[in-house]
């Protein structure tokens, strides 16, 4: 189903506000889950709402909570979500750098207390649109072995990075730490479809292309994958205190578990060190010469990271946003639920 992004907008964000969530949280957590879909993201989309919506109205996430500083150096701080919504922190956590980077050139965040935040290239992004350098991890429930293992031990553990540039949308690079985000498998699951062999494993240990037997997902890169993902797990939870992603609480639990996630967030204030218009023309003009490059047999543009998704979220934004049957029936399950209305048609 095509929906029009503005309303698909409002409707979420009324839904979180039914649930207890403050307005300019349902808004800014509205903005996050539909920008995701409309850069053709939709493992971090919509397709999670009902979730999202079933937890903060339990009660299993704080719609109420702040998250405050807990300890601070002018450009460091550690920050407890208190069981806040992951885009309530992670907003929080965000903001709070770049006005300390600001003041000091650069800073640093940990975060504890948190809860499954979207897709991360949405906080990096807001540092870039600052003209600054944005940095965002998170880590995630286990689902990935460590090389040579078997057993899933660390998350998905997604890094981002986002950095301005002159005349082009920001390079972003967002990615999990595993050949594909865990929302991938999913998604496929619930829109019935086969997942690539080299997604993930079974709990055998074997690759599967179906979904539902998906135990195991596959790190990128092999040991060098596992490397950075472990990196990102320190960051996020032996640094701010939260748990590890072998103990964090599991998004689709909803039992009462609380996540209490580790997120890691940094921003480098550029123009504080350096002029900024010749380092954001010295990022245009890499990137220019790296689309520009001669290209392999049967390629016809070479993009570099974000570039495809800044297109997506474009074409969404005036020809609406595609939305699969399955994630649409539990749009509507939610309307039923929350008594607002689903109205989205593009």
């Amino acid at each position: 189903m095509i929906c029009n992004a503005d309303k698909l907008k409002k409707f979420i964000s009324d839904v979180m506000k039914s649930a207890g969530l403050p307005e300019m949280d349902s808004k800014n957590f509205a903005e996050s889950l539909i920008n995701a879909d409309m850069r053709g993201i939709s493992s971090h989309g919509t397709t999670r709402m009902k979730t999202y919506y079933k937890r903060l109205r339990d009660g299993i996430v704080d719609p109420k909570a702040v998250p405050e500083i807990v300890s601070e150096m002018p450009s460091f701080v550690i920050i407890d979500g208190n069981n806040a919504m992951g885009v309530v922190s992670g907003t929080f956590a965000m903001e709070t750098c770049i006005r300390k980077a600001k003041e000091t050139g650069a800073c640093f965040a940990g975060v504890r207390g948190g809860n499954h935040y979207g897709y991360a290239g949405y906080y990096a992004q807001m540092a870039a649109k600052e003209g600054m350098i944005g940095i965002a991890n998170s880590n995630a429930a286990s689902a990935c072995a460590p090389y040579g293992g078997k057993e899933p031990m660390l998350g998905t553990n997604p890094l981002a990075i986002a950095i301005p540039s002159a005349n082009r949308e920001p390079f972003l690079l967002d990615m999990a730490t595993s050949l594909v985000a865990r929302g991938k498998v999913k998604l496929a699951e619930k829109d019935g479809r086969p997942i690539p062999a080299d997604w993930a494993l079974d709990v055998d240990g074997n690759p599967t292309t179906d979904p539902s037997k998906a135990r195991t997902m596959v790190p990128c890169g092999g040991y060098k994958g596992f490397g950075i993902s472990l990196a990102i797990e320190i960051l996020c939870s032996a640094l701010s205190g939260a748990k590890t992603s072998a103990t964090v609480g599991e998004l689709y639990d909803l039992s009462g578990c609380h996540q209490d996630l580790g997120f890691f967030f940094g921003v480098l204030n550029v123009g504080g060190v350096t002029d900024l218009n010749r380092f954001e023309n010295s990022v245009d003009s890499l990137i220019t010469s790296m689309k520009e490059s001669p290209k392999a047999a049967g390629v016809g543009e070479i993009f570099v990271a974000g570039e495809i998704e800044n297109r997506k979220q474009k074409i969404s934004q005036a020809e609406g946003v595609n939305i699969s049957d399955a994630v649409i029936r539990e749009l509507r399950e939610v309307s039923e639920m929350s008594g607002i209305p689903f109205e989205c048609e593009f």
